[in-house]
């Protein structure tokens, strides 16, 4: 059999046999007694379909009607449809023709005309092949053309990775040469070791070397036994370990600590060191930890000068009420001038001031007689003033002094108004005092809050305002890659900048923070959400690299762009870290949605 199939549509059963036999043995066979039925059978497009032949004896417009159905379904090129007549009729020939009929049969259905028949579904089979056969090649054509395509995309391709694996292999070793410089040059110590068992370091830097004083990698292992315990000064060993474990499992930060301890270099000498670490367990399970120590030495030294000055600025704070004594030991009189009373609970003696003037180097005999003359203040009971303020001096320069003073009422009716005052020489005090607090409270880079200072000054504001408040997270974008394009003192000109815009922009009550490496925070009082708040970001977002010289950036509106999370809270009982918490989510939204913009949203209130 062929594998062609021969759809027969008669109402009457003896033509449909007959028909069948004619081609059983050569075709596939379907057959259909009814319209309906035979309409199914087209319906169903059965696959490689030979020919249709059309007997409906009963009914001439059921024969005709079926010959549509066909022309419905197939062309006369996709299929020869037969129709089977009893009668040469001209009309009937004619009908059968025009609606589509490939050939009208006239019975008997004899051995020549099923020739005929057979003849056409040959042809139409060798048509159909040779369609298929066109269709394959065409088909192959195409495949051929695309196989060539795709391999010469291939090709391109991967030249194309070849390209970039010699550069991603160019910028993997100068990946490698600028981290080996970083790590030789960073001011300060980097290292790793196992965080269990004896602490053994697995990775020490040169800075380290250098703090330590030691010769080379081998000989700092040696020096302190190759272990974070021979690292810290024995005294503070246990006091930091401690506190590295609570605030690795309890801190505000969650697996990275901050402490503080001293070491002894090799030759002896005692350095104050800052330790930045963050607890990390590899894919092993193997848990180490990773730090940054940096020598804080000379910032202990200022920080305990300022404590010593603020110590002296307190005594001498209780010293300011001086007694003044005028003392003639050959005339025997003694004045005192000052409030004696409050200050000892009891009117001055004969006695006090013999033994003042004997300390004094003019001895008294037991039998004089001193008159004192006790002048107590025209203030006493009096609310006193007592303040450090500038005068400006002949250049215009503030100098500053202690000014005390009392005012009062004068004269009999106490009409005539009068001050009493003095004021003190405490200008190079005072900007001592200034300097060592600004050593300790900035930033020595950008002149900002560091982030301890910071953080007081925001909260105590918190604590004192009633709102509302705006906490700013302001990031440098790709300020590592800033760093390693134009090197580190482009990096710290970014830094100043923005710290310098930051600080000029900020208002008396403002505060400015550099909270972390390449990042600022701004803390606003009295600004909550709204048109001045969203002045001040879009003016941080478009000036603060404003001024940025080109000579150093090729096109730095472009290359040097801000990332800003904002908190806000309208009324007090937000906490500082309620505050942070909200901003540092603003600013990670932001990062996450393509940097270079800014949010602000909400905190929430604790209480």
């Amino acid at each position: 059999m062929s594998g062609y199939t021969v759809i027969i549509g008669s109402s009457s059963a003896a033509h449909r046999a007959e028909l069948a036999e004619y081609f059983r043995d050569q075709y596939d066979v379907v057959q259909s007694d009814t319209l309906e039925g035979f309409k199914a059978l087209l319906d169903d497009r059965p696959d490689r379909l030979g020919a249709v032949l059309i007997d409906f004896i009963d009914s001439h417009a059921d024969a005709v009607t079926a010959l549509k159905l066909v022309r419905s379904h197939y062309t006369q090129e996709e299929l020869p449809a037969f129709l089977v007549v009893d009668d040469l009729e001209d009309d009937a020939l004619e009908e059968g023709y025009d609606t589509g009929a490939t050939d009208v049969i006239v019975r008997p259905y004899t051995k020549f005309a099923h020739r005929r028949v057979t003849n056409v579904i040959r042809l139409h089979e060798a048509r159909l092949r040779l369609q298929a056969a066109l269709q394959e090649t065409e088909q192959a054509h195409i495949e051929a053309v695309q196989q060539h395509s795709i391999a010469k995309q291939a090709f391109k391709q991967a030249e194309r990775e070849h390209r970039e694996a010699v550069a991603a292999r160019k910028e993997a070793e100068d990946a490698r040469d600028v981290a080996e410089q970083f790590l030789k040059r960073m001011p300060g110590g980097l290292f790793r070791y196992k965080a269990d068992g004896d602490e053994e370091l697995d990775i020490a830097n040169e800075g380290l070397v250098k703090m330590f004083g030691c010769e080379n990698e081998a000989d700092l292992r040696a020096y302190v036994n190759n272990s974070f315990r021979g690292i810290v000064l024995e005294e503070d060993l246990e006091a930091t370990e401690r506190d590295i474990w609570r605030q690795i499992r309890t801190g505000p930060e969650p697996g990275c600590d901050k402490v503080t301890y001293r070491i002894r270099r090799k030759d002896g000498e005692i350095r104050w060191v800052e330790d930045w670490g963050r607890y990390i367990i590899d894919p092993s399970g193997q848990a180490w930890f990773y730090v940054v120590v940096l020598d804080i030495t000379e910032k202990m030294l200022y920080q305990s000068e300022l404590m010593r000055s603020n110590s002296r600025l307190r005594v001498l704070s209780e010293m300011s009420h001086d007694l003044i004594l005028d003392v003639d030991v050959d005339a025997k009189t003694a004045e005192v001038f000052g409030d004696f009373y409050s200050r000892f609970g009891r009117d001055m003696h004969v006695d006090d001031v013999k033994r003042l003037a004997d300390l004094a180097g003019l001895e008294t005999k037991a039998k004089d007689v001193i008159n004192v003359v006790a002048h107590r203040t025209a203030a006493a009971g009096k609310k006193a003033l007592d303040m450090d303020m500038t005068i400006p001096n002949a250049k215009g320069d503030p100098i500053w002094c202690r000014f005390q003073s009392v005012a009062f009422p004068d004269g009999p009716d106490g009409g005539s108004r009068r001050f009493i005052g003095r004021l003190l020489d405490t200008h190079e005090m005072m900007m001592r005092q200034l300097l060592y607090q600004t050593k300790a409270e900035r930033d020595a880079m950008t002149g900002a809050y560091n982030r301890e200072a910071g953080v007081a000054k925001m909260t105590n504001a918190l604590n004192e305002g009633d709102g509302p408040f705006s906490l700013l997270f302001i990031d440098l974008d790709d300020f590592k890659a800033i760093n390693d394009t134009y090197g580190h003192p482009v990096g710290d000109l970014a830094l100043s900048q923005v710290a310098s815009y930051l600080k000029k922009t900020a208002r008396e009550g403002d505060v400015v923070v550099r909270f972390g490496g390449d990042e600022f925070a701004m803390f606003l009082q009295g600004v909550g959400r709204g048109e001045k708040l969203e002045h001040i970001i879009k003016g941080i977002s478009n000036d603060a690299y404003a001024d940025f010289p080109s000579d150093q950036v090729a096109n730095p509106a472009d290359e040097l762009t801000l990332s800003i999370g904002v908190a806000c809270a309208e009324k007090a009982g937000v906490t500082f870290d309620e505050l942070y918490t909200c901003a540092d989510h603003a600013l990670y939204q932001v990062k996450r949605q393509g940097k270079g913009n800014y949010i602000v949203d909400d905190a929430p209130t604790s209480r």
